[in-house]
């Protein structure tokens, strides 16, 4: 009688089912907006890929973030893209690039880096003992694949008669059209139902008005875009 091999000694491995065969990419790499992108972006465990040539690419060549196993890419032709060749972000780290001619890159040929993952930008919920002027500080960064929307109400207790101000100390960012860029919404209240005060765009260098509330709680936002840097810095001010 044969014995069955304890589950213990088996080992699970990940593996995508598409496949990138004899596939050329030329020319490519921009976004609905006409900024420029990786021509092959991955999020995930990347394809099986042989015999690609992407060239002239408008960013990165091919971006590959968080891959969840180890994988290979082989035969493949990578150059002259303007940004990296191959960005790779990863805390796998076991890529094997097999029969590779990466060249005339603007950025690096392959550029590695471990996976960061970057808080929300509102984590703290502020009583009514605490106190004010409190500040509030967040950074996105481009190579991010994971972002969302987040959001924090502030309040002071009603029995102080006090509104709160928002004040905006300082945005920076690589998006200079206001139409497209991340943005803070501010609401007259504690939900998103409440009055909208202001929709501020976060473009680079720009110090917007500050945004008063008329009641004792006030609703902040932040409503990111992927692909982009952004930061900023706000305070929030109990006045009279």
């Amino acid at each position: 009688m044969r014995l069955k091999e304890p589950i213990e000694n088996k080992v699970s491995r990940r593996y995508s089912l598409s496949i990138l065969d004899d596939v050329i990419i030329l020319h490519a790499g921009r976004d609905e907006y006409g900024n420029a992108v990786p021509a092959l972006d991955i999020l995930g465990q990347p394809p099986i890929m042989n015999g690609v040539t992407l060239k002239y690419s408008a960013f990165d060549g091919i971006h590959l973030y968080k891959p969840e196993d180890s994988f290979i890419i082989e035969n493949s032709v990578v150059a002259d893209n303007r940004g990296h060749g191959i960005f790779i972000n990863s805390s796998v780290s076991q890529v094997t690039l097999s029969e590779m001619k990466i060249r005339g890159n603007g950025g690096d040929g392959v550029h590695f880096r471990t996976t960061v993952i970057f808080p929300p930008a509102f984590v703290y919920w502020l009583w009514e003992e605490q106190i004010y002027p409190v500040r509030r500080s967040h950074v996105q960064r481009r190579e991010q694949r994971y972002v969302q929307a987040c959001e924090q109400v502030f309040e002071v207790a009603s029995w102080t008669g006090q509104v709160l101000t928002v004040n905006f100390m300082g945005f920076s960012s690589d998006i200079s059209d206001p139409n497209h860029a991340s943005r803070i919404d501010v609401y007259d209240g504690p939900t998103d139902s409440s009055r909208l005060l202001a929709s501020v765009p976060i473009v680079n260098n720009t110090f917007p008005e500050s945004v008063t509330s008329t009641r004792q709680k006030i609703l902040l936002k932040y409503r990111p875009r992927i692909h982009y840097d952004a930061s900023f810095v706000v305070e929030i001010v109990a006045n009279q």
